[in-house]
C-alpha cells in the first residue's frame, strides 16, 4: 500500500500552500486492483488534508469514463475549479518521483501559471492543430517528471493540445507498443518520439516538427 506519510504531507502543504482556485481529481479505478486502492489513498491523504483539493472515484465501465475517452485504468482526470477538462491524464498511480508530477499539476491548475518563457509560450499560444502528446514514465525515474510536467503545461495553455502520461510499469504492452526501452519517452502525435528530459524550448519545437 501506496501511503503519504506525516514528513512528505508537510511538505505538500507547504508546496500547495499557493494554491488559489479549487482543483477536483477523477479517479478510475479498474476494479479492486491495488494500484486503484493506492490511488484512492493518495487523493483521500490529499483531498483531507489540504481545502482546496477535492476527488471523485468511478468504475471503468461507468458513463463519467466514456465521457472522458479514457484509454487505460487506473487513469486520473484532472479538472478545474469551474469543471474545466484540460485534456491532462495519468494513466497508473502517480507515486515515487511520480508524486512531484501530480502535485505539480495540482499546483498550475490552481494557479493558472505554468511559467513558461514567453518564447516557450508563445509558441504554444499558436499552435492550431490537434496534437497529442504521450510520455512514458516510471515511479523510479527521478528525470521522468520533468518530461511530464512539460507536456501538461502545453496542455494548460492550448485546448488544441493533449497530454496523456502512462506509467511504463503499470502498461508493458502499451510501452512495448512504442518501444519504450528508457524512460522517459515522448511520442507526438504518433510521429515523432525522443528519449530523455528535454529543456521545454527544445521539447516545443519536437510538436513544431510534429504537426
Amino acid at each position: 500500500m501506496v501511503r503519504i506519510g506525516k514528513d512528505l504531507l508537510e511538505e505538500t502543504k507547504k508546496e500547495l500552500s499557493v494554491m488559489k482556485e479549487n482543483v477536483k481529481i477523477l479517479l478510475f479505478k479498474a476494479g479492486e486492483d491495488p494500484y486503484s486502492k493506492d490511488g484512492e489513498e493518495i487523493l483521500k491523504t490529499l483531498s483531507n488534508n489540504i481545502e482546496k483539493i477535492s476527488f471523485e472515484i468511478y468504475e471503468r465501465d461507468s458513463n463519467e469514463a466514456k465521457k472522458y475517452d479514457l484509454k487505460k485504468f487506473p487513469a486520473l482526470v484532472f479538472l478545474d475549479e469551474n469543471g474545466k477538462d484540460f485534456g491532462i491524464r495519468f494513466y497508473g498511480i502517480p507515486y515515487g518521483y511520480e508524486y512531484t508530477t501530480l502535485i505539480e499539476t495540482i499546483k498550475m491548475l490552481s494557479t493558472k501559471n505554468t511559467q513558461l518563457s514567453d518564447n516557450v509560450l508563445n509558441k504554444v499560444k499558436n499552435i492550431d492543430k490537434d496534437v497529442t502528446i504521450k510520455v512514458f514514465v516510471t515511479p523510479t525515474c527521478p528525470y521522468c517528471p520533468m518530461a511530464a510536467i512539460s507536456a501538461y503545461k502545453f496542455a494548460i495553455e492550448n485546448d488544441k493540445i493533449k497530454a496523456e502520461v502512462y506509467d511504463a510499469s503499470e502498461f508493458p504492452e502499451e510501452a512495448s507498443k512504442y518501444n519504450v526501452f528508457a524512460v522517459p519517452k515522448v511520442v507526438i502525435n504518433e510521429k515523432i518520439s525522443f528519449e530523455g528530459a528535454v529543456p521545454e524550448r527544445i521539447f516545443i519545437e519536437k510538436i513544431l516538427e510534429a504537426i
